[in-house]
């Protein structure tokens, strides 16, 4: 059995093990999440503190004892270091949404090489936006993970009677009805799916991650669906997005 390897990963997360050891999840294509620890990464003038920081996008050298299933990282090598994360709360905020749905959907399981390439695309765009755009990095990753995972958006026809929805009508999504539905058939607090916010789905929709974000849609409308979004993400996920609680978020 081999037991060191070298895989290239985004670190997701980290905690702190002991006084200055460094637990780290490690999302990777081929392999989804791996539970590292790195010993010594919170020395003050340790190498490994500055290789192994949150968001950060490296080549890992990584030791695994078959006996106790653990993982060591030995070594690593920056590849890229996201540096606007740290001094924006939007993209911090966002990129911490991206990292919590990538673990609580256990890394998107069959799907994980294409979850794994719509993170790093996604801190690829956001690190290189502008702020007033950085909401919209967000619908577009979670209508990329909806489709991922498995629960496309259906809008075609009213999930409750059945009749086919006009794309300039809007549409109102249903927990009982379990889908979007005419405004007829909504018997609910209404949350909303907009003709704008619907045309910008159709838009975007084959445009590549980074030019779809600078698709125009008015800072109201992208507000409201991105809520929309996030509470279909976690209706999916079937846990909440703790995220989600941060305040103070300035966009």
């Amino acid at each position: 059995m081999v037991r060191t390897f070298q895989t290239e990963g985004l670190i997701l997360g980290t905690n702190r093990i002991g006084e200055i050891h460094k637990g780290i999840q490690l999302f990777t294509r081929e392999q989804g999440i791996l539970h590292l620890i790195a010993h010594g990464a919170y020395k003050t003038k340790g190498r490994m503190r500055a290789l192994s920081e949150t968001f950060s996008h490296i080549t890992a050298f990584v030791y695994h004892d078959p006996v106790r299933d653990s993982y060591k990282l030995t070594d690593a090598e920056a590849i890229s270091v996201w540096s606007s994360f740290r001094s924006s709360i939007a993209k911090f905020y966002a990129a911490s949404l991206f990292a919590e749905m990538a673990v609580k959907s256990y890394a998107g399981g069959a799907s994980n090489a294409e979850l794994y390439d719509l993170v790093l695309e996604a801190y690829k765009t956001l690190e290189q936006i502008e702020l007033q755009h950085v909401r919209k990095v967000i619908i577009r990753f979670c209508l990329s993970f909806l489709e991922i995972t498995g629960h496309t958006i259906q809008t075609e026809e009213c999930r409750i009677c059945g009749r086919i929805l006009g794309i300039a009508e809007e549409l109102y999504y249903s927990r009982t009805g379990h889908g979007f539905v005419c405004a007829s058939c909504c018997q609910e607090t209404r949350l909303v799916f907009s003709p704008q916010a619907r045309n910008y789905v159709q838009d975007t929709a084959s445009l590549p991650f980074d030019e779809a974000v600078r698709v125009q849609l008015d800072r109201s409308g992208a507000a409201t669906f991105s809520t929309l979004l996030l509470m279909l993400v976690q209706e999916a996920l079937e846990k909440e997005l703790v995220t989600l609680a941060s305040t103070g978020v300035d966009w």
